[in-house]
């Protein structure tokens, strides 16, 4: 969530109802044609609380009037502007009572070359029951899932300890991670590590 959150833009009708408005209305003439211009209109006036996607060949048609409609108010979406502006046409479009919501099919993390293309990635989650949300999110190799290190217990709130030797400042012997891994073992109950996958 926290991930797809940093790739959404929001033009919400608190902050910038006229530009909520221009938006919304480049796609009227659609929602007339495919009878929902009612509800378009109850969920701008807010008496609705539904979400209406824009369906996907409108969007597509009418990226360049939305591009040139945010592009006037980039300085309010400086964070993510930047990241959407190339890539509006691998986005949804969403309109709700309260914004219209631009967001990505699937996080653009290739976006940032330092994760894209880092030769090692953790993954480290408490909380993900489904491996392939990482496959698919972050375009991950699917092979280390197989090897993935999972805690023995169901505890949820523990320390937690990752020991990656060739990323060490100094030289780290075998004996050295053997006694580590000894007197990791020897205290086990009070570890109760994540799931992590290293690939």
């Amino acid at each position: 969530m926290v991930v797809r959150d940093s790739f959404t833009l929001e033009v919400k009708t608190s902050d910038n109802h006229s530009r909520y408005v221009e938006i919304a209305d480049l796609f009227r003439k659609l929602f007339r044609d495919i009878d929902k211009l009612g509800t378009l209109e109850d969920i701008m006036d807010g008496s609705d609380y539904s979400v209406l996607e824009v369906p996907y060949w409108a969007w597509h048609e009418q990226l360049d009037a939305v591009r040139e409609q945010l592009k006037s108010d980039s300085d309010k979406y400086a964070l993510v502007w930047p990241l959407l502006r190339d890539q509006l046409h691998l986005c949804h479009a969403l309109i709700s009572r309260n914004a219209f919501t631009i967001t990505p099919i699937l996080p653009l993390v290739n976006a940032f070359p330092t994760f894209f293309e880092a030769p090692r990635r953790i993954y480290m989650s408490a909380t993900i029951a489904d491996d392939s949300e990482i496959i698919r999110t972050f375009d991950a190799n699917p092979e280390p899932l197989k090897r993935a290190l999972q805690s023995r217990s169901l505890a949820g709130i523990s320390e937690r300890m990752t020991l990656i030797p060739d990323l060490m400042s100094f030289s780290f012997k075998q004996d050295h991670i053997e006694k580590v891994i000894d007197w990791a073992a020897k205290n086990q109950k009070r570890w109760n590590c994540c799931s992590c996958i290293i690939g």
